[in-house]
């Protein structure tokens, strides 16, 4: 079984604590205004993009108040860094400048910048770098790897169905 190192752990916590609170519509003092513990707006940023472990009683406190028991968010960013998610994903970097999402703009951003480097227009991202992209759209790592698979992979001439790497 892979072991996640503590910073893509933290990374995928915090992306799952900062969608649960967008979902709910709650800014960050919206949050804080809910929570019986004192901290700070930055305290809570920190946790959000994973640069700041948290303990358990805050974890605890902070997922009830935003909707969810705390083993069901472990759950998902267990699945989301562990579950099965252990492989990189090769794409080719023409097909993802071409992505419409909006949400996929700092991704489409990265690959012109590599396209307009010169070189391969295949690449492979590790699941740590999947993790990071995903966390810089603002999005979970699956929804991630459904975007670049919808988005025509390395495997073939027009294929609309990326290519998992081992």
């Amino acid at each position: 079984m892979l072991i996640p190192d503590t910073e893509q752990y933290q990374i995928a916590l915090g992306g799952e604590l900062r969608r649960m609170r967008k979902a709910r519509g709650w800014t960050r003092s919206d949050v804080l205004s809910r929570l019986s513990m004192s901290i700070s707006t930055q305290t809570l940023a920190a946790w959000e993009h994973g640069t700041r472990a948290l303990n358990v009683t805050r974890f605890a406190e902070l997922c009830l108040t935003l909707g969810d028991r705390p083993h069901a968010v472990l759950e998902r960013v267990d699945h989301a860094v562990i579950g099965g998610h252990d492989t990189a994903i090769s794409m080719d970097l023409a097909s993802v400048v071409e992505i419409a999402h909006p949400e996929l703009r700092p991704l489409r951003q990265w690959a012109a910048a590599r396209l307009s480097e010169g070189g391969t227009t295949a690449v492979t991202l590790p699941p740590a770098a999947v993790a990071r992209m995903a966390q810089l759209c603002d999005i979970p790592s699956d929804q991630l790897r459904v975007e670049l698979a919808h988005a025509g992979g390395v495997g073939g001439e027009g294929s609309d169905v990326g290519r998992w790497a081992s």
